[in-house]
């Protein structure tokens, strides 16, 4: 039976086409309206690295970047940057301060940027958003959201819960295009990582849906 699971769970195949289920499908920037704000959900850089001089993007950088392609590219005029610390203990670093250098130094107006930094969860994103926008008399217009593909789903319906009129920008894909070749049915165990992300993501699902969050 473990020898049938460490298969299962190291397959590329079987990683593939569960992923192509999970993945929100992609959405075209030029499907894009203008909007106001683009809010980006924390989980892009690293904190406690022990280094503070430099940026510790991780492997969902795509929040940033993409988010930073809207900016530059007029599709939105600000940015709110939506992460605290996700850690138990060591939680004074917050991943929203860390990435406002990092968009500064990549062109943002000081003015274009929002940080949220006292959320620890994606309910507690969309409060805290809620919060900020209302605060600014825009939150009842239009967002952008941006988190990673696995995400988007519960996200969407978490925003959505408390008003928001959402427009799903999901980034960070991780099936891509099946390509046939004898490593797609090779054991690889870098699909453990992505398997746990999985299982974490579907376990919020239900957790979610059971304490009324979406």
């Amino acid at each position: 039976m473990g020898i049938f699971l460490l298969f299962v769970f190291t397959n590329p195949l079987i990683l593939h086409l569960v992923l192509r289920k999970s993945e929100y499908p992609p959405v075209p920037k030029d499907h894009l309206p203008l909007t106001d704000v683009t809010v980006v959900l924390g989980g892009a850089n690293k904190t406690n690295m022990g280094i503070s001089d430099q940026m510790h993007l991780n492997e969902s950088a795509d929040r940033v970047t993409e988010a930073l392609m809207l900016y530059h590219q007029g599709i939105t005029k600000s940015i709110l940057l939506s992460g605290g610390s996700g850690e138990l203990i060591y939680n004074d670093e917050k991943e929203s301060t860390q990435l406002i250098d990092f968009f500064l130094a990549s062109g943002v107006a000081s003015a274009a940027l929002l940080a949220d930094t006292l959320s620890r969860n994606t309910h507690e994103n969309v409060v805290h958003t809620k919060n900020m926008l209302k605060a600014r008399g825009i939150d009842n217009r239009p967002i952008i959201l941006v988190t990673s593909a696995t995400h988007m789903y519960r996200a969407v319906k978490c925003f959505q819960k408390q008003g928001f009129e959402v427009i799903p920008y999901p980034v960070d894909y991780q099936a891509g295009k099946l390509l046939w070749s004898p490593a797609i049915v090779v054991p690889n165990v870098e699909g453990l990582i992505i398997w746990y992300k999985l299982l974490h993501e579907w376990v919020g699902i239900i957790a979610y849906k059971l304490l009324g969050y979406t």
